[in-house]
């Protein structure tokens, strides 16, 4: 983890505790007890106080400006998850990976020669690592296609102007 995203993570857990606290004041509860619980479990504290009663008396008013201050902090809080989402790094998968299975079975039906013959992947067997850098890993494996025949493929997984792009190559098993 690097600086950032400790400034993001405890960015994130201030404005949620403070978002879940004002929250809480709105419904008749303690804002300290809640802000400290809304800024380590957020994801517990927010159902918590939405499906229990309000500990406020219907002739009392609401506490005066705690429900912008917990919308704006709400905001804040998402947005703030949002960036530190969308700024990680890409990140090398492993050649048997689910996701990398994904994305290779998307790259067979997309390319080219997939469209032209209507080619999708339906097992992937024997799948073995070549090779693997920080920015890049090679991988081989057997492929069954939706024709009936056998493949054997060559792909990589690399990192190029910080996006994670995947290349495949394939021919005919002899025999197969």
């Amino acid at each position: 983890m690097s600086i950032p995203d400790y400034v993001y993570t405890a960015g994130a857990m201030a404005f949620g505790g403070l978002g879940i606290g004002a929250f809480a004041v709105r419904r008749g509860r303690s804002f300290l007890w809640w802000l400290l619980f809304g800024a380590m479990v957020p994801i517990v504290a927010l159902p918590w106080l939405l499906l229990t009663k309000s500990d406020r008396q219907p002739s009392d008013p609401p506490p005066a400006g705690m429900l912008p201050l917990a919308i704006m902090s709400g905001i804040a809080f998402v947005a703030l998850i949002g960036i530190q989402f969308a700024s990680a790094p890409a990140t090398i998968p492993t050649c048997d990976g689910y996701f990398a299975q994904s994305d290779l079975k998307n790259v067979v039906a997309n390319s080219p020669a997939g469209k032209a013959a209507g080619l999708a992947i339906v097992t992937l067997t024997d799948i073995n690592e070549v090779s693997k850098t920080s920015s890049e890993i090679r991988c081989t494996a057997t492929s069954r296609l939706n024709n009936a025949s056998v493949v054997s493929m060559n792909y990589r997984f690399f990192i190029e102007s910080g996006k994670l792009l995947v290349e495949a190559r394939w021919s005919p098993v002899s025999g197969g």
